[in-house]
């Protein structure tokens, strides 16, 4: 993915009407160092618990590492910028009803939340486009009006 794919990405999941949620599933064990690592990324704690963006997995779980991933209302599934479009598929589970679409990516989300997205809803617009280098608005703009 080209920085200006991710840029247009980061616009199309900034606007409102996608209601951009983003979620982490994570060992108990695992939750402190990524904790350390969520800070330095976003500035900010990670929420604190108990809370619908993050959920915690017992030691032993069925889970090897953190799974991430970000949930979005879909409009039009044919104006999704391609390379999400390419990640993405239709969300379907308990609890996320409302939400058309899903993306499971660490890399991308750990991209994301360095250009100031943060686990949860709703994305907060200024704190994003703060973030965004004002040479790349174009291309934050041009995923943000897609319908």
């Amino acid at each position: 993915m080209t920085s200006r794919e991710l840029i247009e990405i980061a616009g199309y999941l900034t606007n409102p009407l996608r209601q951009t949620h983003i979620e982490l599933e994570i060992r108990q064990n695992r939750l402190h160092n990524y904790s350390i690592a969520y800070q330095a990324a976003s500035g900010i704690p990670l929420p604190a618990l108990p809370n619908d963006a993050v959920h915690t997995i017992l030691p032993g779980g069925n889970k090897w590492g953190r799974e991430m991933r970000i949930y979005i209302v879909c409009a039009d599934v044919t104006s999704i910028p391609p390379e999400l479009a390419n990640i993405s598929t239709a969300a379907g589970r308990p609890g996320c009803e409302i939400y058309d679409m899903r993306v499971n990516n660490i890399a991308l989300i750990d991209e994301l939340i360095e250009l100031g997205f943060l686990l949860g809803s709703p994305q907060d617009e200024v704190r994003i486009c703060s973030r965004i280098n004002p040479a790349s608005m174009a291309d934050f703009d041009s995923g943000y009006n897609l319908p």
